[in-house]
């Protein structure tokens, strides 16, 4: 599932839930710099490419970037077990790297 999730509960509520099913859960934290993100999010806005980017859109935009990644701080001591992934090349290339990782 791919989303933006700073807080921890929901997280441990996906984790607990694949192991009720026996589904394997991994968990991946994309690693941006402000600028990067900025970029990516200003991106989305000049040509979004699937429904909820116009939604989401509208919440957040490239002025959050600073904000958006500090809040992401907090999941390193909180989530060890999380693999941080280098999201500032191409989104083509962190798709990439996601899915050898997978």
């Amino acid at each position: 599932m791919g989303q933006y999730l700073a807080r921890t509960p929901f997280i441990d509520d996906l984790a607990s839930l694949a192991s009720a099913v026996e589904a394997e859960f991994r968990e991946f934290v994309l690693d941006m710099t402000e600028d990067a993100l900025r970029e990516r999010l200003s991106y989305r806005i000049a040509g979004p490419t699937r429904p909820e980017h116009e939604v989401n859109n509208r919440l957040v935009g490239p002025d959050d970037a600073a904000r958006l990644i500090s809040s992401l701080e907090p999941l390193r001591l909180a989530r060890p077990q999380a693999v941080w992934v280098d999201g500032t090349d191409s989104l083509d290339s962190t798709l990439d790297l996601l899915r050898r990782l997978l």
